[in-house]
């Protein structure tokens, strides 16, 4: 059968089934549909609706709803027992769109969400049993079946959780989750835990704590219109809970075995979402300490939770500074979070109170560097650079030196390998490798070096922020799109055709 004739065949039987709503067959064949769509890997967008126009039909009409009165539980009859049919219908065939949200086809996975919660909204204001005293209940246990799979899949399924973000604006969703997170789905031990579980996990907190708290704007705003706060229950969550919340869950995950991958990613939500909302930040000295000797873009991270601590909480971590100047080595010019390790290096180093030695240690080293560095990335070390001199005048003798010859090369007494920027030796020594630079093939790096080792400096420092993100095409497209001085090839200009003697039109041809 073609793909045509079977949609044709599918519309057929939910037509049918809407029909007529005893018609037992059309509503089998629909989901046996499903079924076979499944174990071929099909597409499943199109059985996956038939389902939801299916049930959502049944729902909103209470065809599925059975009353239950009170103190007389249950009643036995045909009426009950075909409503108790098509809720197990109801159920299976909600677990087998479960199933594909694990689909490798992303806008099968993010229908079958959609479908899902669709199907949560729903069923939470027109529940499957109905008491006298009607309460509205959160669909819990479907939600969690949702939960579940996201995290407990053996693959990444951050595109999805991504979309689950669209549902955050509701209360009671974000309460409920939260519930889950907290109470069934942290492993009860450490064996329990993979590093798919540990970044889907970690997704998801993503997606569900702003940014900040000022951030999270949906409490104030929508006080004059409460209804389109809740999913379908009401419920309280709000910024003190969300608080609470987080704090309780940073207690687990940050005990939890990560490798790069997922250390990177907690360090990001903690930067990004959790730090925010923590009651106790000092608590985290000893994380970040320990993070900071670990290495690469992890370090890069931890050193920027020590400086918001420092700046925001008034903290103090010794040998900072020692830890900040190992990390400049040739590997940051590979590294993703390169412009932000820039970034707090100018931000640490911008009090005009730190000593004069360890300054120019910082501006030896990046010196260094320069010389095996891309080009883009030496721009940014040349401003660096002439911004430390302009806050530490004093520095200016390491310009003047290698401007008079300096140290030669091989006598350099700078330790570049020194872990202890104090113990470099830079004061003793010259900046000879931006003099170097002055002879770079570019020119807007080598007028870029002349500018540095000018005499007098500029009173105002230069503003890294806009060399940060510049790239080598950038540079490449900016030398290109420079108007040259046109040159004269002919000196001598000529009135005739025979008038030039030194032409070789007049040596070999006679007119």
């Amino acid at each position: 059968m073609s793909k045509g004739a079977k949609n044709h065949h599918l519309k057929s039987n939910v037509n049918e089934f809407l029909n007529n709503k005893r018609n037992i067959e059309a509503l089998t064949n629909v989901i046996d549909s499903f079924k076979n769509a499944l174990e071929k890997q099909i597409p499943l967008t199109t059985v996956i609706l038939s389902c939801e126009t299916i049930f959502v039909e049944l729902l909103r009409s209470h065809d599925m709803t059975i009353h239950i009165k009170s103190l007389q539980g249950k009643e036995n009859s045909p009426e009950n027992n075909y409503k108790q049919f098509l809720q197990e219908r109801y159920i299976e065939t909600f677990n087998l769109i479960i199933e594909c949200l694990g689909s490798d086809k992303t806008s099968d996975a993010h229908q079958a969400l959609t479908t899902c919660m669709k199907f949560i909204a729903i069923e939470g204001t027109n529940p499957l049993e109905s008491h006298d005293n009607h309460q509205t209940e959160f669909p819990i246990v479907h939600l969690n079946k949702v939960i579940s799979k996201l995290l407990l899949s053996h693959r990444i399924m951050k595109n999805v959780i991504v979309k689950l973000s669209e549902y955050t604006m509701f209360d009671d969703f974000c309460y409920f989750v939260w519930k889950l997170l907290l109470k069934n789905l942290i492993p009860t031990t450490k064996n329990d835990l993979n590093n798919e579980f540990i970044q889907n996990y970690l997704e998801l907190l993503n997606v569900l704590i702003p940014a900040s708290p000022n951030n999270n704007q949906k409490y104030a705003e929508q006080d004059d219109d409460d209804e389109k706060r809740f999913l379908c229950k009401v419920v309280k969550f709000d910024e003190q809970l969300l608080r609470k919340n987080v704090n309780k869950i940073w207690n687990f995950i940050v005990q939890w075995p990560h490798n790069d991958v997922t250390q990177r990613q907690l360090l990001v939500l903690l930067l990004e979402k959790v730090l925010v909302h923590l009651e106790k930040p000092a608590l985290l000295t000893d994380y970040l300490m320990d993070t900071l000797d670990v290495g690469g873009q992890v370090s890069l991270l931890a050193l920027q939770g020590i400086f918001i601590l420092i700046h925001k909480y008034n903290m103090s971590y010794p040998n900072i500074y020692e830890k900040l100047y190992a990390m400049f080595e040739p590997e940051i010019f590979h590294m993703k979070f390169k412009p932000r390790l820039f970034h707090l290096a100018d931000i640490f180093l911008s009090s005009t109170y730190l000593p004069e030695t360890l300054v120019a240690a910082f501006a030896k080293r990046l010196a260094r560097l320069s010389l095996v560095a891309p080009p883009q990335d030496i721009i940014i070390i040349l401003f660096f650079i002439g911004n430390l001199i302009i806050r530490h005048p004093g520095l200016k003798r390491l310009i003047c030196d290698a401007a008079n010859g300096g140290h030669e090369i091989s006598n350099d007494p700078f330790l570049m390998d020194e872990c202890d920027p104090n113990k470099s030796f830079a004061l003793q020594s010259s900046l000879w490798e931006i003099q170097l630079l002055k002879s770079h093939m570019l020119p807007y790096i080598s007028q870029t070096a002349k500018n540095i080792t000018s005499q007098p400096l500029p009173n105002r420092e230069w503003d890294l922020g806009e060399y940060l993100e510049v790239k080598e095409n950038d540079l490449f497209d900016q030398e290109i799109s420079k108007k040259a001085k046109e040159y004269a090839l002919t000196f001598e200009r000529p009135m005739t055709e025979t008038k030039n003697q030194h032409s070789a039109m007049s040596k070999y041809w006679k007119f």
